[in-house]
């Protein structure tokens, strides 16, 4: 896990916590407190996001910085060797000439 998903988690329970204390506890809180729950659980979400994609950021920034061989990368389009099954492109004809 990297910094952004584990103050994201971090966030999200220390959130959770507050509002569901604020929601079922007997002492006079202010309900604006109450605000707290849904943020807690908008910060799951992100730190979900953030924990599925690290590894695809991981692989795009490795991939912009060089460090993946060429022959690992996508491949460019076919040589003239490997591409003699490809038809030719014809002009277009009107229908009605």
């Amino acid at each position: 896990m990297n910094r952004l998903s584990k103050s994201f988690l971090v966030a999200c329970l220390t959130a959770l916590a507050v509002g569901l204390y604020v929601s079922f506890a007997r002492t006079p809180l202010p309900s604006v407190l109450t605000v707290a729950l849904p943020i807690g659980a908008i910060c799951y979400g992100l730190f979900l996001i953030s924990f599925v994609f690290h590894g695809e950021f991981a692989r795009e920034d490795q991939k912009e910085q060089g460090e993946i061989p060429f022959s690992a990368q996508q491949k460019g389009p076919p040589r003239d060797k490997e591409s003699h099954d490809v038809a030719e492109i014809t002009p277009h004809q009107p229908a009605h000439a």
